[in-house]
């Protein structure tokens, strides 16, 4: 894998989408006690009889038309995205049932979507699938989950420093 740093995002390569485990490891990293992680799904989705509603419904924390996706908007006025929250593997797992190409927020417990920590796409780029990361407060992802991240992936992560410190 590859580590990015940049000053307005990071970009984690090639971070072995088709294991759930590690996906559920990485996400690990970005958490402490105070704070949760919530994955989004389209509303109309859900409502369009959607395999794992259920699941959704029980898990759902709010809905919003906040945009947090790392592509421009195509449509005005905004989709209402649903935000429910996952805790384990299972929940990690059918979460990326529903959509591999995830995106996610971890938020403090009691905040608003707008108000994440983290925000954290999922991207298909032509070789591989890859992670665009953006932090809420400047050098937090450096200084608090790349050690962490570095310690689970010990020999399997290259980091290239390209912020203009």
């Amino acid at each position: 894998m590859k580590l990015t740093l940049y000053d307005l995002w990071n970009h984690l390569e090639e971070y072995h989408e088709d294991s759930y485990e590690v996906i559920y490891n990485i996400l690990q990293c970005f958490i402490d006690n105070s704070e949760k992680i919530l994955f989004s799904v389209q509303k109309e989705f859900v409502d369009d009889n959607c395999i794992n509603k259920k699941f959704i419904q029980d898990k759902t924390v709010c809905v919003s038309s906040e945009w947090m996706y790392n592509f421009p908007i195509s449509s005005l006025p905004a989709p209402e995205i649903v935000w429910f929250e996952v805790s384990n593997l299972e929940e990690i797992e059918k979460s990326l049932e529903i959509d591999y190409l995830f995106n996610c927020v971890i938020i403090k417990h009691g905040a608003e979507i707008r108000d994440a920590e983290y925000i954290i796409n999922s991207n298909e780029d032509l070789e591989y699938n890859s992670l665009s990361i953006r932090e809420k407060y400047k050098g937090n992802f450096a200084n608090n989950v790349v050690p962490k991240l570095r310690k689970i992936l010990v020999n399997d992560l290259e980091i290239v420093d390209k912020r203009n410190n």
